[in-house]
């Protein structure tokens, strides 16, 4: 999805919510008033937009605004000029969206929000690392970005009905054909063209430079001692699932999928593409801490025929296809009626970037069967200057363009974890 692409999220994960949809923490609702008889788009009474008698004032954008470039670590001051118009019709979008999206919700059957909201809390309390978050430490982080753990709750059980709406209204004809799967190979078939890969399970004792020498050796110890019970006939998987601290691997028995080079930390390499199949390594250390690692399987450079693409191009295709689905339903909603704004709107496609790959179609697939380094947020180009407001009595209709899509991108609440 990509409504509103300005501010891409801090650190979001699209399984906390489900396939395909993303981790998001959005702005809080707006409360109405009557409408006044303000003609000034720069005077805080100014109606900025409307859903029925629910309105929107410059007052309101202006906070709303202000705190997006906050959760960004910047300032109002630091924003150009120029990119502020940008950036308010996008937050302003968001706004209305959310609006339009829990008012629908509420007459509809839907998942277990509830339920979805607890896995997602409950996850972030295992991204720190080996130790899980108390609700009184995640409160704590979460007070950095100026709210509470039940404002933060509140939130994601908002996007998640959100997402749950735009499931609703997107939930047809998104599964590829052969011919489009097709068409994405073979336009595509350099992404196809696989290094040597790897598959490999690790059991990981962490450490890092906080660590005295005293406990670097401790920890070093303890991962000789886990080889040592793997050198004498002992399971891998066992003693992986018993002892290793890899939150990722370990619940798999140490397995870390496949992977080829450059898809781990620094070091990882070194040691592990030298070794044989089916061998168990030395213990050595990186930045993650003290490991060693079992090759499971080996897999040369090659192409990957039509036949196995499809199962990697499928998903991808399908969540393009559901992405593009969701903006049109997005963009139906927003021309309803009852939907109104008083500001000139940038066109969203004007701020987007170009697609992957110089071209149509969905991306190619991550080829790795297993899992790869966390993904970094994608940045943005900036948002590209506004026509001056218009007047209250001119509703703008400028929002006919593709990739409009809810939540994707909006202002994040969620904290770095």
């Amino acid at each position: 999805m990509a409504f509103i692409p300005v501010l891409r999220p801090l650190a979001a994960k699209g399984r906390l919510f489900g396939a395909g949809a993303a981790l998001l923490a959005g702005l809080l609702l707006l409360t109405g008033c009557k409408k006044p008889a303000v003609t000034d788009p720069n005077d805080p009474a100014f109606i900025v937009a409307s859903v029925g008698q629910w309105t929107v004032t410059r007052a309101d954008l202006n906070k709303q605004v202000d705190e997006a470039i906050a959760q960004q670590g910047g300032t109002r001051e630091q924003v150009p000029p120029a990119n502020m118009p940008g950036i308010e019709s996008q937050v302003l979008r968001y706004i209305v969206l959310k609006k339009v999206l829990l008012d629908k919700a509420a007459t509809m059957q839907l998942p277990d929000i509830d339920k979805q909201v607890a896995e997602a809390v409950d996850y972030a309390k295992t991204r720190t690392g080996p130790k899980t978050l108390s609700d009184a430490e995640l409160g704590d982080m979460l007070k950095t970005h100026g709210m509470t753990l039940d404002q933060w709750k509140q939130n994601l059980h908002d996007i998640a009905t959100m997402q749950a709406v735009l499931d609703a209204g997107a939930s047809k004809d998104i599964q590829p054909t052969d011919q489009e799967i097709d068409a994405i190979y073979n336009a595509h078939k350099d992404a196809f063209n696989v290094p040597p890969m790897l598959r490999a399970s690790r059991v990981l004792i962490h450490s890092d430079n906080s660590d005295t020498p005293a406990q670097k050796a401790a920890k070093k110890k303890q991962a000789d001692a886990a080889r040592a019970r793997v050198m004498k006939g002992e399971d891998f998987s066992k003693v992986a699932m018993e002892v290793s601290e890899d939150r990722s691997s370990a619940p798999r028995g140490g397995d870390m999928g496949k992977f080829q080079r450059g898809e781990n930390e620094p070091g990882f390499d070194d040691h592990v593409f030298s070794q044989k199949v089916n061998t168990v390594g030395p213990v050595f250390s990186t930045v993650l801490g003290y490991q060693f690692v079992k090759v499971t399987d080996s897999t040369p450079a090659g192409v990957i025929p039509l036949a196995e693409a499809r199962a990697l191009i499928t998903p991808k295709l399908a969540q393009e296809k559901k992405r593009v689905a969701e903006n049109a339903y997005a963009l139906s909603l927003l021309k309803d009626p009852s939907v109104q704004f008083y500001l000139k709107l940038i066109d969203p496609s004007s701020q987007m970037p170009p697609p992957p790959n110089g071209g149509g179609g969905a991306p190619p697939p991550d080829q790795s069967a297993g899992p790869g380094p966390e993904p970094s947020p994608s940045e943005t180009p900036a948002p590209q200057a506004a026509a001056p407001a218009g007047q209250a009595s001119t509703p703008d209709a400028n929002l006919s363009s593709p990739g409009l899509s809810a939540t994707n991108g909006a202002p994040q609440e969620q904290p770095h974890l």
